[in-house]
């Protein structure tokens, strides 16, 4: 390979990284927003947790939005040093985490829904840290 394709791998796994980035921001807004709003005007004796301002899964979707953003933070690192396993490890825990994040969804009451986002950010989550990564290259032997 030359080195000006090299250079265009590596500036295209940045922007892959970075997208990655933008997108697990969001996903840590919204968590914030959730943790903070919990069941502000619907409280409400009906079952299911989003009804209950107390409940457990308030922190613990805070906690896996958290995870996604130090993920995407790893990913990030692991591009600039390409440091392969770092990138990959980052992608399988945002992906996981989105898992969590949708199992919790499906258990809040009978009707919610919308399962359909959680695997397009598994998608975009995985695609865009397995092609960093990739794109990343080897990092370079050290000879002393």
């Amino acid at each position: 390979m030359t080195a000006r394709s090299t250079g265009a791998m590596r500036f295209g796994a940045a922007l892959l990284a970075l997208l990655n980035l933008f997108a697990a921001l969001i996903v840590a807004f919204l968590g914030f927003l959730a943790n903070g709003l919990r069941c502000d005007d619907n409280c409400s004796i009906a079952p299911g947790w989003r009804n209950d301002p107390a409940a457990w899964q308030w922190g613990m979707l805070l906690a896996l939005a958290l995870g996604i953003l130090v993920a995407a933070v790893l990913l990030n690192i692991a591009v600039w040093v390409r440091y392969a396993r770092l990138g990959w490890a980052a992608g399988l825990g945002q992906a996981l985490a989105l898992v969590f994040i949708g199992v919790l969804n499906a258990t809040a009451d009978s009707r919610s829904g919308g399962s359909g986002i959680f695997v397009v950010l598994a998608l975009l989550f995985c695609a865009t840290a397995f092609a960093a990564t990739r794109l990343a290259g080897p990092r370079p032997s050290r000879t002393d």
